[in-house]
C-alpha cells in the first residue's frame, strides 16, 4: 500500500480552499471556557410560523397599538393597523362637557335626612297618586336606598298621628321577606307638608310587572313565592301589637333579583291611600275582604288578600276583571255569604 503523501508546504487544505473561493474570512475558533466542552455550540434556529399560524401571529401583532409595542420593547412600525397617536397633553383626563354635566346632575345630592345619614338624588324611580320615589344613598353603608315622599295634606290630625305611630313600629322590622324600613321624618316640600320614608331599594320589579312580562308563572315558582309571602305575613301578624298590611297585592310584593326571593313592601301606606281616595276604601277593592268595608277587621284581611294574589299569579288575570268599577266589586264581594258549618 502506498502511504499518503504529506501536503506540500504552502498548500491549502480543502476547507480553507472552499473558504477562500467564497471570499469569506476564516472565523477564529473559540477556546472552551471553564465548564465548557470543546465542541462548538450548535445554534438552533426557531422555526418561524407559516401558513395559518403565521397569519394569526401577524394579525395579533398588527392589532397592537404603537404604545403597546413600545412598552413590549418593539419599535412601532409605520402603518400598523390599530395604532393611534397619543392624545395631546391638554386632552388627557378631560371628557365631553355634556357627559360630565349629566353625570354630575345624576350624582348631586339635592336633600339630606335630618341626621345627615341619607342623601336624596334627583333621579325619580317611581310615582303614585300620593307618593314620589327617588333614588337615595345611605352614607354609612354606601348602599342605595329608596327615598319616598308621601303627601299628607288630605290627612286629618288624628290620621297623621296614627300614621306616624305605624311608621315608628316599622323601623324595627327585619325579615328576609319584608322590605327593610330605615327611617322617616316630616318635611316641607314646595310649601306642602309631607312625610319622607327611606326604605330598601328594590330594582327588579314586582309580581305585577313579572306577570305582565312573562304572562305565565311556573308552578314551582308560584309555590316558592307563596311560601315566602306567608312567612312575611306571619312575621307581621305575630308582632305585638300585630301589624296589618291592609293593602297587600301583587303591585307591592317586590322581587329581589340576586336571590329570586320576594319581599312585602309599602307597609303603612293604607292610611294615606284611604285619605287620598275615599273614606270607605282602605285598600284595593279587588283584594279587599268584605269586613274591610265596615272597618271592623283584624289580620285575617291580609290572608284574604294573599288568596287574591295567588289567584292572579295562577291565572295571570286581575281579580274581578269583569267588573267595571269599585261599586260593582263591592256588591259582588259583599253578596257572598259563608256556607253552612261542617259541624
Amino acid at each position: 500500500m502506498l502511504a499518503a503523501e504529506p501536503a506540500a508546504a504552502g498548500a491549502m487544505s480543502q476547507p480553507e480552499a472552499e473558504r477562500a473561493d467564497s471570499g469569506s474570512e476564516p472565523q477564529p475558533e473559540l477556546e472552551p471556557g471553564p465548564g465548557l466542552t470543546g465542541r462548538t455550540p450548535h445554534r438552533s434556529r426557531s422555526r418561524r410560523p407559516s401558513g395559518p399560524d403565521s397569519r394569526r401571529a401577524s394579525s395579533r401583532f398588527s392589532r397592537r397599538s404603537s404604545a403597546e409595542l413600545e412598552l413590549l420593547g418593539y419599535p412601532a412600525p409605520d402603518g400598523v393597523r390599530g395604532g393611534s397617536p397619543p392624545p395631546p397633553p391638554s386632552a388627557v383626563g378631560l371628557r365631553e362637557p355634556e357627559e360630565t354635566e349629566s353625570e354630575e346632575v345624576e350624582t348631586r345630592a339635592v336633600a339630606t335626612s335630618p341626621d345627615g345619614r341619607f342623601l336624596k338624588f334627583d333621579i325619580e324611580i317611581g310615582r303614585g297618586s300620593f307618593k314620589t320615589v327617588y333614588k337615595g344613598l345611605d352614607t354609612e353603608t354606601t348602599v342605595e336606598v329608596a327615598w319616598c315622599e308621601l303627601q299628607t295634606r288630605k290627612l286629618s290630625k288624628t290620621e297623621r298621628q296614627r300614621f306616624s305611630e305605624e311608621v315608628e313600629m316599622l323601623k324595627g322590622l327585619q325579615h328576609p321577606n319584608i322590605v327593610r324600613f330605615y327611617d322617616s321624618w316630616k318635611s316641607t316640600i314646595k310649601g306642602q307638608i309631607c312625610i319622607v320614608l327611606v326604605t330598601e331599594l328594590m330594582t327588579s320589579g314586582t309580581l305585577k310587572t313579572y306577570l305582565k312580562r312573562f304572562k305565565e308563572m311556573k308552578l314551582k315558582v308560584l309555590q316558592r313565592w307563596s311560601r315566602q309571602i306567608l312567612k312575611g305575613l306571619h312575621f307581621l301578624h305575630t308582632r305585638s301589637p300585630p301589624i296589618i298590611h291592609r293593602d297587600l297585592k301583587c303591585d307591592n310584593i317586590f322581587i329581589t333579583g340576586p336571590t329570586g326571593s320576594v319581599k312585602i313592601g309599602d307597609l303603612g301606606l293604607a292610611t294615606l291611600k284611604r285619605a287620598s281616595f275615599a273614606k270607605s276604601v282602605i285598600g284595593t277593592p279587588e283584594f279587599m275582604a268584605p269586613e274591610m268595608y265596615e272597618e271592623k277587621y283584624d289580620e285575617a284581611v291580609d290572608v284574604y288578600a294573599f288568596g287574591m294574589c295567588m289567584l292572579e299569579m295562577a291565572t295571570s288575570e286581575y281579580p274581578y276583571s269583569e267588573c267595571q268599577n269599585a261599586a260593582q266589586i263591592y256588591r259582588k264581594v259583599t253578596s257572598v255569604r259563608p256556607g253552612p258549618s261542617c259541624g
